[in-house]
């Protein structure tokens, strides 16, 4: 995660989640809470893509958007996403199922278009690797944690 600031006050944050450094895949959102700055529309993924793409190599961005979102939908047709599937009825809300588009940006679609390129600015690049390495730290971690409960609950088992 990294804060968006405006005139040096946090206005929201934007982020990269499911990294997938072998097959070179990840997620990317970001939310503007302040509403004064909501002007801003999706100028900061256009920033994070431009990152995702040229300074970190990854080859996809995918996601998942409620299909009544159509707003967050034309935002990714315009940075060029693709739709490449829908699960139907996939998620209730307010006591109704609604369908969820499946969406994918191609860095080589996404670099292809010109009118985003001069869009950089710098992001701590020791928080993605560093976010990375935590990441397989936790799920080693989680993992041997699991073995050792169950065995824990085996022994406990065993003695009763």
């Amino acid at each position: 995660y990294w804060i968006i600031k405006a005139n040096k006050k946090p206005i929201g944050l934007i982020n990269i989640a499911s990294i997938d450094n072998k097959n070179k895949k990840l997620t990317a959102g970001y939310y503007i809470g302040e509403e004064k700055y909501r002007f801003l529309g999706s100028l900061p993924l256009v920033y994070i893509y431009n990152y995702i793409f040229r300074v970190m190599k990854f080859r996809k961005i995918y996601g998942e958007v409620l299909s009544y979102n159509k707003s967050i939908l034309k935002i990714h047709e315009m940075h060029g996403y693709d739709t490449v599937g829908v699960y139907k009825d996939h998620i209730m809300k307010d006591d109704t199922y609604h369908d969820v588009v499946i969406v994918e940006l191609l860095s080589e679609k996404w670099l292809s278009m010109k009118r985003y390129k001069n869009y950089i600015t710098k992001f701590p690049t020791w928080i993605y690797f560093l976010y990375g390495e935590i990441i397989d730290l936790i799920k080693s971690l989680y993992y041997f944690r699991s073995l050792y409960h169950a065995r824990d609950h085996k022994w406990k088992k065993q003695l009763q």
